[in-house]
């Protein structure tokens, strides 16, 4: 989100990142904060168990890393 960015609109805002806590912290911290994380392993587990799990042959299939998963504010190139 925009609150993180510094001026330049490029770059993160170090300190404000450091100070969020997602779920908060102390006695108003979220209820349900163990329920949260418990139900994201469960969903990842969920979603792991619906792939299948095999080898290719070295010879016939080198690696290739054709894309990357990053995420980057809008405005940059």
């Amino acid at each position: 989100p925009e609150r993180w960015l510094v001026p330049d609109g490029h770059s993160i805002d170090e300190k404000q990142r450091d100070e969020f806590l997602g779920f908060g912290f102390g006695p108003r911290r979220c209820p349900g904060q163990h329920l949260a994380v418990r139900e994201a392993v469960i969903i990842i587990a969920i979603l792991l168990r619906n792939f299948d799990e095999f080898y290719a042959d070295a010879e016939t299939h080198s690696p290739k890393f054709s894309s990357r998963l990053t995420m980057c504010h809008q405005n940059s190139p």
